[in-house]
């Protein structure tokens, strides 16, 4: 045992004594001074709490040993293993449910992923493709109207791009763009200057310019009545407003305006074979004079612009100043059953504005007879 040092009054330093004592099968331990110096005539019993723990462990030990604590010993510790089993295996199925949820939610979430995907595709390329419009420096927006004789027709309104960039110097170069300097250049052959900005040819047929368009009125003298006589230089493509048009050809932009009387928002290429393609009575052009356009592109979306009874192409192929037929050499017409087809749509269309025009007359006779009306009561 260790000795402890205490003090007496006078404050000397006196030795002092452990003794462990068994009291009640607990082991204590009670200091006694060495001398009779210490504070008071005896020192009281300090019990030690690590003794105390150790006396515990003991007593433990001993009713541990024997046969009914063993027994019970091993009954817990087979109930404690399978307990742990039950709950490793409950965690195991928790995982394993976990993980397949995880796989399940992540098929999910990629099938969704993927349908957004399309969907944003989608929706980013026509949002790109109005952008690419947007982006354009459009001409003034202006309306000019006409009469031939009890008709009249507007030019207009006025939707076509003016020239940027590369297209401007191009324009500025080459004297192209206005209704003078396009006038100039139809009535004669195409000078080896202009003719080198014109993109080659790959092919001299005629891409079909509107994909759900048909054959409407054709070349030459398909008129009736009052315009019998007069020469129909180009064929009319009878669409939907809005549907696309294409260039029948690669070629540079020689016009690109509403300025030419009668043809509305008009379009008009020259090609390296010095042959010119005119885009009449378009909704609005998509592009400007003095751009190089591809075989195939779309330049301009169908209207009735111009001196046009409803939505339609007038499209017409010259050589020189020469109108010439083009009906034979288009390729990628539409099918005879999508023809039909059109024309049906075409025909439906006609009636429904046929309809909306005589109710629109009628509400205006309605209203023109109740004024009379009140005009006359107010008297």
């Amino acid at each position: 045992m260790p000795a402890w040092t205490g003090s007496d009054r006078s404050g000397t330093l006196l030795p002092v004594v452990r003794i462990g004592l068994l009291v009640g099968g607990t082991l204590v331990s009670v200091l006694v001074g060495a001398t009779a110096g210490l504070t008071g005539a005896s020192a009281p019993p300090v019990v030690d709490e690590g003794d105390r723990e150790r006396a515990t462990a003991d007593e433990a030990a001993r009713g541990a040993s024997s046969p009914h604590a063993l027994e019970r010993a091993e009954r817990t510790g087979a109930d404690e293993d399978a307990a742990a089993a039950d709950a490793l295996a409950t965690a195991d199925a928790l995982a394993g449910d976990a993980l397949t949820g995880d796989v399940l939610a992540g098929d999910a979430l990629a099938g969704d992923a993927l349908a957004g995907d399309a969907l944003a595709g989608d929706a980013l390329g026509r949002r790109a493709s109005r952008d690419r419009a947007m982006a354009r420096v459009w001409l003034s927006e202006t309306r000019d109207c006409h009469r031939r004789g009890r008709r009249r027709f507007c030019d207009g309104p006025r939707r076509m791009p003016a020239p940027t960039g590369e297209a401007l110097a191009r324009v500025e170069r080459l004297g192209i763009g206005t209704r003078e300097g396009v006038g100039a250049i139809l009535g004669r052959a195409a000078d080896e200057g202009l003719l080198a900005e014109v993109p080659p040819l790959v092919d001299e047929s005629l891409v079909w310019p509107v994909p759900r368009g048909f054959m409407g009125r054709g070349f030459g003298y398909t008129r009736e009545g009052r315009l019998a006589a007069r020469l129909h230089r180009g064929v009319d493509i009878p669409a939907a407003e809005g549907e696309e048009v294409r260039a029948t050809n690669a070629g540079l932009v020689l016009y690109a305006d509403n300025k030419l009387r009668g043809y509305g928002n008009l379009v008009v290429l020259l090609h390296a074979n010095d042959t010119r393609t005119f885009y009449a009575h378009l909704s609005e052009g998509l592009v400007a004079a003095g751009e190089r356009v591809r075989r195939g592109q779309v330049i301009g979306r169908v209207g009735q612009t111009g001196l046009a009874g409803g939505p339609h192409l007038h499209f017409e192929w010259r050589r020189g100043a020469v109108s010439r037929n083009p009906s034979r050499r288009f390729v990628e017409r539409p099918t005879r059953e999508l023809s039909d087809a059109l024309q049906r749509e075409q025909s439906i269309r006609r009636h429904d504005g046929e309809a909306r025009l005589a109710e629109a007359r009628a509400r205006a006779e309605r209203t023109r007879a109740w004024r009379e009306r009140a005009a006359q009561t107010s008297r």
